[in-house]
């Protein structure tokens, strides 16, 4: 996904991106971030991308916990 991600924001020149997870997927979102930190780490994401001009990151937007969509309230 990072690197999908990556492709697309330099294909339409984006700097930033992020990514949605919803709250309740908790183990999710913490390995998400941490794959993200890592690409950080190798100079994957970030300022001059590989030294190179590109810079690109990405955030996780953390979404609300589920609620009953959809069901009538009486």
């Amino acid at each position: 996904m990072i690197e999908a991600m990556e492709i697309a924001g330099y294909a339409i020149g984006a700097a930033k991106g992020y990514i949605y997870i919803r709250g309740e997927y908790d183990l999710s979102i913490r390995r998400m971030q941490k794959a993200i930190d890592q690409a950080r780490q190798y100079n994957l994401l970030g300022k001059n991308i590989l030294e190179t001009d590109f810079t690109f990151d990405l955030e996780i937007k953390k979404g609300r916990e589920h609620t009953s969509v959809g069901k009538r309230l009486l």
